[in-house]
């Protein structure tokens, strides 16, 4: 071999040995750090607390490094991948999991987080009621997922069939959505904020919100696997710690907050700050179980499940933490 390259080599070794060295402590950090995999259908505000414990650096406070996974099969999707041990959280509506949960699936909700519906259906202007959507085009959710539900809600209560008056298109998330509005590929769409305010700012008429509609709610909350528990509770633990740090960090910085959420989601100013004043309120590791409860018998009214399915151990708030 070379005698350069052999005296290179050597000087290499010899800068790694330092560095490896001087950063002993952060490496080993590195190799200590959890890895937690968690997937979310939308980069909207229903993730937000996700997004702030990312980017402030919270869940490496907790010695975790997180993986965060934009799904783009949509709810029902990631419970799936949950469930098949190919992640390790997801952050879902309730009643994606609820649904899971009695069919038999293992899910089981451990935190709070948006704990009213957001959504809201925006239609092009010319339609100016619920009614007005027979015959139209409007794109909801996947299959079982909250603005899918919020949809059947909404025109049931109007008098419309879901199945048989509306031409409905499944479209996960809100990002998505928005495009197909005003590309005018639809008639109508469910949204949640950021982009219903940008629908609204873009001259798109609301015709109905489900806050209206849903006395009682449960909207999204973070779920996992009952084996995951049982495998490892630390990592429960820590992970939900870090979430609901970053829940209070937003509740108490707005403009660091709002700057992280342009990051996620490339709205404007204007838009992102209505989004604050709307979600945070709403953002809780607090469950409502009156709120799944009524979910429950939704699932029931619209023929998903039977009366006869049993909530118990569907929600599991033990490794919240304690002041929480």
């Amino acid at each position: 071999m070379d005698k350069h390259v052999v005296r290179g080599l050597g000087l290499a070794a010899l800068v790694l040995l330092f560095f490896l060295s001087d950063h002993a402590d952060c490496y080993g950090q590195a190799l200590a750090a959890k890895t937690v995999r968690v997937g979310f259908p939308s980069r909207s505000a229903l993730s937000w607390p996700l997004f702030v414990a990312e980017e402030k650096k919270i869940y490496a406070t907790e010695g975790l490094a997180v993986e965060l996974l934009l799904i783009q099969g949509g709810a029902a999707r990631a419970v799936q991948i949950l469930t098949a041990g190919d992640l390790d959280f997801v952050v879902v509506g309730t009643i994606t999991t609820l649904t899971a949960h009695l069919k038999g699936s293992p899910v089981v909700i451990v935190s709070g987080l948006v704990n009213l519906s957001p959504f809201e259906i925006y239609v092009n202007p010319e339609i100016d009621s619920v009614r007005g959507l027979r015959g139209k085009a409007i794109v909801s959710g996947a299959l079982g997922g909250p603005p899918h539900f919020v949809v059947s809600v909404v025109l049931r209560a109007a008098g419309l069939d879901p199945k048989r008056d509306v031409k409905q298109f499944a479209m996960a998330g809100g990002h998505n959505r928005i495009v197909a509005l005003e590309q005018r590929q639809v008639d109508a769409a469910v949204l949640e904020p950021p982009f219903s305010f940008r629908a609204a700012e873009m001259g798109f008429r609301r015709i109905a919100s489900a806050r209206d509609y849903l006395s009682d709610d449960q909207n999204n909350a973070v779920a996992t696997s009952r084996p995951l528990l049982q495998r490892d509770p630390e990592k429960a633990r820590k992970f939900l710690r870090a979430v609901t740090n970053g829940m209070r960090f937003i509740e108490s910085n707005r403009e660091e907050s709002i700057k992280v959420l342009e990051k996620y989601t490339k709205q404007s100013r204007p838009v992102l700050e209505k989004t604050y004043d709307f979600i945070v309120p709403t953002i809780s590791e607090k469950v409502n179980m009156k709120g799944v409860e009524a979910i429950h018998q939704y699932l029931v009214d619209f023929g998903i499940v039977t009366a006869s399915g049993d909530l118990q151990g569907f929600v599991d708030l033990r490794f919240l933490p304690r002041d929480g």
